[in-house]
């Protein structure tokens, strides 16, 4: 498998070819201390390019993948976390919609994401990327549509 790694972290911006685990998980700490992001990509995915990314801003982190698939039905999927309410989002608020009701929500990079799909816990988001560099996929058990 062909990996490259994005880094958006300032004075740190840059593509790293074929990266190594600890500079995985280095560029994620970064991203989460800096409110930025990391891109990694599978390069020789089954179908195509297939990335996998995470957002970060004031302690709440946002892993979402997309995953290149024939006829052009692409899969996107983010963090499933089972466990939002125990954890202390800064900025959570509740968003009215029409037909879910009142969703919770946090603010990262600009975008609004429902909190079920963010994190504080970088541990998790270190295991989805450890899983996604040494098998290049995604499970749906972190995950969801």
């Amino acid at each position: 498998m062909i990996f490259s790694l994005w880094n958006g972290v300032k004075g740190k911006e840059g593509h790293i070819a074929d990266p190594r685990l600890d500079q995985i998980y280095k560029s994620i700490a970064d991203a989460c201390q800096s409110d930025n992001c990391v891109i990694l990509t599978l390069m020789d995915g089954e179908f195509g390019e297939d990335t996998l990314s995470v957002s970060a801003q004031s302690g709440n982190i946002h892993v979402t993948s997309f995953r290149n698939l024939p006829n052009d039905n692409d899969e996107v999927i983010s963090l499933n976390n089972p466990n939002w309410e125990a954890e202390s989002m800064r900025g959570l608020f509740y968003q009215e919609y029409p037909k879910l009701g009142k969703v919770p929500m946090v603010e990262i990079g600009g975008n609004y994401w429902d909190a079920r799909s963010v994190t504080t816990d970088i541990e998790v988001v270190k295991t989805i990327f450890k899983e996604f560099f040494e098998t290049g996929k995604i499970s749906h058990l972190w995950m969801r549509q």
